[in-house]
C-alpha cells in the first residue's frame, strides 16, 4: 500500500508537469514555513529553485536583517507570536529568588492611603506579568530547534546590599534555569535529554539596576528602584540573538557566569 508521502510527492510530481517552475515557486511563497521545507522536499524538478528563492521568502515574512535560514525564520514567527520578542523578562517579587506567579489581584488594589502608603503600592503595583508562559514557551523551542541555546541574565534591584548583590542575582537565574530544564524535561517525558549545557546563567547584581533607576521613563526603572529586579531570557539559533538586548548593557562589565553550584 502506498504510504501517505509516497501519494504526496505523486501529487507534488503532477503539480511539476502541469505548471512551470516559476509558478510553483510563486505557490510556495504563500505556504507557512513548515509547508514550505515539506512542499521543497516533494518537488525535486524545482528543488533548486525553491532554494534561490529562500532569501525572497524570508524577506516577505520578517524585516529581521539576522534571519538567514528557514529554521531561524520559523524560530522568530513561534516567538514573535508567542509575545516573546516584545517581553522577555521574568519577573520576581519583592527581594524574593522565587519566580512571581499571576494572580487576578495582580491589577487591583482597594487600599486606601490610609492602609498603604506610596512606595509600598508601587512596590505591589509593580510586576512583570507571564513569566511562567515565556518560560514554557521558551523550553518548547528547545524541544523543536536542538542547536538551540539560551542565556539568562539575572539582576536584582538597587536597594540590594553590594556584598550579595551578585549571588543573589546568580541565584534567580539559576532558579529560571530550573524552571526551563524541568519544563523541558515535562515536554520530553521519558527521554534522557540533558539541555543544562545549553542554558548559560548571566549574573549581574545590581548594576544594570543602577543604570536604569535614575531613568523615571525607562520600562525597567520601577523593577530597579522597588527591589523587584528582574531576569531576561535571550535565545541563539545558529547565530541569530533574539531578542535585541536593551542599550543599558553598553559599558557594563558582568560578573563571572560560572555557577557555584
Amino acid at each position: 500500500m502506498d504510504t501517505i508521502m509516497e501519494r504526496k510527492r505523486r501529487r507534488s510530481s503532477m503539480i511539476e508537469i502541469l505548471l512551470p517552475p516559476e509558478l510553483v515557486v510563486s505557490i510556495a511563497m504563500w505556504l507557512d514555513v513548515e509547508d514550505f521545507v515539506q512542499f521543497q522536499s516533494c518537488n525535486q524538478q524545482t528543488c533548486r529553485l525553491l532554494k534561490e528563492s529562500i532569501p525572497e521568502y524570508i524577506r516577505q515574512r520578517t524585516s529581521n536583517e539576522d534571519v538567514h535560514t528557514l529554521p531561524q525564520l520559523a524560530l522568530v514567527l513561534k516567538l514573535s507570536k508567542g509575545g516573546f520578542l516584545k517581553e522577555n523578562r521574568i519577573g520576581f517579587d519583592y527581594a524574593s529568588a522565587e519566580i512571581a506567579m499571576d494572580s487576578s489581584d495582580d491589577d487591583s488594589d482597594n487600599s486606601s492611603d490610609n492602609d498603604i502608603d506610596t512606595i509600598e503600592r508601587s512596590i505591589r503595583s509593580t510586576k512583570v506579568r507571564g513569566s511562567l508562559e515565556r518560560i514554557y514557551l521558551i523550553s518548547h523551542m528547545m524541544t523543536i530547534f536542538p542547536s538551540m541555546t539560551v542565556r539568562v541574565d539575572a539582576h536584582c534591584g538597587t536597594i540590594a546590599p553590594s556584598g550579595i548583590a551578585e549571588n543573589f542575582s546568580r541565584t534567580r537565574g539559576i532558579a529560571v534555569q530550573y524552571a526551563l530544564e524541568n519544563c523541558f524535561d515535562d515536554i520530553y517525558e521519558g527521554n534522557d535529554i540533558d539541555v543544562t549545557d545549553r542554558i548559560t546563567v548571566q549574573p549581574w547584581g545590581r548594576r544594570a539596576a543602577l543604570a536604569v533607576a535614575s531613568q523615571t521613563s525607562h520600562p525597567f526603572g520601577d523593577l530597579a528602584r522597588h527591589g523587584k529586579g528582574w531576569v531576561e531570557i535571550y535565545v541563539d539559533l545558529d547565530g541569530m540573538q533574539l531578542p535585541s538586548r536593551p542599550s543599558f548593557y553598553n559599558g557594563l562589565s558582568p560578573y563571572p557566569s560560572q555557577s557555584w553550584f
